[in-house]
């Protein structure tokens, strides 16, 4: 055993010195010169040619979905903001409003408002704190419009959407953003700020304890009382 240990350890000394043998020469900062001419390029094209972009197979899905992975670079996490929303809900990239009103995504009811307005892509990320007495949640968004003319509008319907159809939402200033359009209710609050051809969407929203027990006692039957006095 030990004098297999021993040729071992030979041997990795051996392989060791080798890797670590000095070559002679002197090296350059430069690489080989390539000879263009000499190169085999068979049937493809040398010259610089235009690209065009092939629509077969979802390939213009494809290339937004590019950009919205792009934007996950500069999307701000909730926990930057309120550091107890430890547990992630969603993350997603999407590349038209069928996809952003999936699980995750914004509401169904501003899909007009993007569509209208040529969304090119986006990327959303919500986390919560996990307690299923005093909920929170915080949901970041990042849209990507055609121009900054489609990102004005954009974010002026989504906030009118959300005014008309919730009456209790009423409209609020958000502090150091004249341009953001913000709205609240009782339990959450929202902003719409458009930026160049982006639009910053901002949603946190809380349903302390209290107001479930309201909700899940007012909903629940009075109990009917029997001829004895027992109530069933």
């Amino acid at each position: 055993m030990r004098l297999e240990r021993f040729a071992a350890l030979t041997a990795v000394l051996v392989l060791g010195s080798g890797c670590a043998a000095t070559v002679s020469g002197q090296a350059t900062p430069r690489t080989t010169p390539v000879d263009l001419a000499a190169l085999q390029t068979g049937a493809m094209v040398t010259e610089p040619t235009d690209f065009e972009l092939n629509f077969n197979s979802h390939a213009a899905q494809r290339v937004r979905l590019i950009e919205g992975r792009r934007l996950l670079n500069v999307l701000v996490h909730p926990t930057d903001f309120v550091p107890t929303l430890t547990e992630l809900s969603y993350t997603k990239i999407f590349a038209d409003a069928e996809e952003m009103t999936k699980t995750g995504g914004l509401p169904e009811k501003f899909k007009d408002a993007v569509t209208s307005n040529d969304l090119v892509a986006g990327v959303c990320t919500t986390r919560t704190n996990g307690s299923s007495r005093d909920f929170e949640s915080l949901f970041v968004g990042i849209l990507e419009f055609g121009t900054e003319q489609n990102a004005v509008a954009a974010a002026a319907a989504m906030y009118a959407v959300g005014l008309t159809q919730e009456d209790s939402r009423q409209p609020v200033a958000i502090p150091s953003y004249p341009g953001a359009h913000g709205s609240a209710s009782d339990s959450s609050v929202n902003a719409f700020q458009p930026h160049g051809r982006f639009v910053i969407v901002t949603a946190i929203s809380r349903t302390p304890s209290t107001s479930r027990s309201r909700r899940w006692t007012s909903s629940r039957p009075s109990p009917r009382t029997t001829s004895t006095g027992r109530a069933t």
